[in-house]
């Protein structure tokens, strides 16, 4: 390894190059994709709270050769909101791989983190066998559901399907808001998020259901046409056939017979697709991959979530930190100790609690919406 520097990005010369890197990293060779990220990557620093200072990068050689976007985003658990650490576009260039550059800008910023208490947790959807290097552990498993295009395309269209528009902000708000943080642990998003994403210069590949007055009953946001990762929220059944009889057609003009949407078996719209035709619900759990976490400070990690835990108890559970390693927590008469990531994995519904201390912990998984991925 040659001599190297780490530090945050600190002009617009060296963000440029780090897009181009990540999308380089990124695209896999597809020239429009690497249009795309690049697209993206410029348009983010119009983003409100946006600064260079969540981009690190190691030089060496007088160029970026690694690159990591280490950015804040408000985790919401119940009426806790938490700070976490989300990991990104973590990228090095092709020749200078296999060589710890990228290792050693993970370690050093994660450590740098974790002393200066930038948040109590950190997440990120990584390939495998790498990250548990970093003392990250599987959070959250991927789910998918499959839906025939054709039994899609089939379906009335009782709403209107059209790109989204500033105007439909709030409606659209407000179901994310009952859909996801509502009844799951997830990401809450700003007034001022929602408007960026929905604002001048946004891509117009967001979709939305509405009545004849206009209403929102349901949305679609995609990161292509037929990508998995795609964002789908729908208040009732109408907003449900609207945008399957859209999507499956779309599906079909693309040459695809399935759709496949992330989304978690408990979704409202898992249920509305049951009432109209055959759905598949997959769930994969990586052993070392994925959606991974790790808490930075497990006791501000624990005053933060104690409270929403004993409320689902009425105050009769007891949790504290053991000799810094160890969550005790006694409810009912059980106990039990569990290292800080074993219970953050509590937290996001991958493991069960013992049976005696389950009612701590809520029923519905956590999950990142598609939106929000990192």
């Amino acid at each position: 390894m040659s001599n190297f520097v780490i530090k945050p990005i600190e002009t617009a010369e060296e963000y440029a190059e780090a897009v181009h890197l990540a999308a380089e990293t990124f695209s896999n060779g597809d020239h429009q994709a690497y249009k795309m990220i690049v697209a993206s990557g410029t348009r983010a620093q119009e983003r409100v709270g946006f600064t260079y200072r969540d981009r690190w990068i190691l030089v060496a050689d007088g160029r970026i050769v690694s690159h990591a976007i280490f950015e804040t985003y408000p985790w919401q658990y119940g009426s806790a909101q938490i700070k976490m650490v989300g990991l990104g576009a973590v990228a090095t260039v092709l020749r200078y791989r296999g060589m710890g550059y990228n290792a050693a800008l993970l370690h050093d910023c994660m450590q740098r983190f974790q002393q200066e208490g930038l948040a109590p947790i950190a997440m990120l959807n990584g390939i495998g066998n790498y990250y548990h290097r970093f003392s990250f552990v599987p959070v959250i498993p991927d789910y998918m559901i499959e839906i025939s295009a054709q039994d899609a395309s089939a379906q009335p269209s009782p709403l209107e399907v059209r790109p989204a528009t500033l105007a439909d902000q709030a409606g659209m708000q407000a179901l994310y808001d009952c859909v996801w943080p509502e009844r799951r642990p997830t990401l809450a998003r700003t007034a001022a998020l929602w408007g960026w994403r929905l604002g001048e210069g946004a891509p117009r590949s967001t979709l939305v259901a509405v009545d004849a007055a206009g209403q929102v009953h349901g949305y679609l946001s995609g990161r292509g046409p037929t990508s998995s990762v795609a964002e789908v929220v729908v208040a009732d059944v109408e907003a449900t056939q609207s945008l399957l009889a859209y999507s499956g057609s779309l599906y079909r003009e693309q040459g695809e017979s399935t759709i496949y949407w992330r989304m978690p078996p408990d979704d409202p719209l898992v249920e509305y697709v049951r009432q109209l035709c055959d759905v598949k619900v997959q769930i994969h759990y990586h052993h070392n991959a994925g959606w991974m976490g790790r808490v930075l400070n497990p006791q501000a990690l624990l005053e933060q979530v104690a409270p929403v835990l004993q409320a689902r108890v009425d105050g009769t559970a007891s949790l504290s930190l053991v000799d810094d390693d160890q969550i005790e927590i006694q409810y009912a008469g059980a106990s039990t100790r569990v290292s800080p990531n074993a219970f953050f994995q509590l937290l996001t519904g991958l493991n069960q609690a013992p049976v005696e201390l389950r009612p701590l912990f809520g029923t519905s998984p956590a999950m990142i919406a598609p939106w929000d991925w990192f």
